[in-house]
């Protein structure tokens, strides 16, 4: 288990590299902009659904390929909802040690957790029964109450 210490250093390590983590969606997708939508969300599982295995093929490691998997799927919903990055702290909790969002509902409102990483493992284990999209996207209606 990584120190308090080590798990700092790889969150600002993973925030700093967000930019270059969303660049490397752009090029996997082939597109010059992200959009966020539903479909391009979606579009964004599927590919790493199909990739995590072997990401070697796109020359990338799979650490590269989780960490720009987990850094679009939290910067839509951050897109979507709002919120911050921040680091999980509570030793119980399946994303410790790991970049999770809060901080995302209307007026001030406590919020659950938002963590790509539990997402990314959902999916790695055949677990995520529902789209991306429309995690994000019904955490939206919830927030908004529509």
């Amino acid at each position: 288990m990584k120190t308090i210490k080590e798990q700092k250093t790889d969150f600002q390590d993973f925030i700093d590299g967000i930019p270059d983590y969303l660049e490397t969606i752009e090029r996997l997708l082939n597109v010059t902009d992200l959009t966020f939508s539903s479909e391009e969300i979606d579009s964004v599982r599927v590919f790493y659904e199909t990739a995590w295995k072997d990401p070697v093929k796109l020359g990338l490691s799979k650490e590269e390929l989780a960490q720009a998997f987990c850094a679009y799927a939290g910067e839509a919903f951050i897109h979507h909802c709002r919120g911050n990055w921040e680091l999980s702290k509570l030793k119980t909790d399946e994303a410790y040690g790991t970049p999770i969002i809060l901080n995302w509902s209307n007026a001030g409102k406590p919020t659950a957790r938002i963590s790509p990483w539990v997402w990314r493992k959902l999916i790695e284990r055949g677990q995520l029964r529902e789209k991306l999209s429309d995690k994000v996207l019904q955490t939206t209606r919830r927030r908004t109450g529509s």
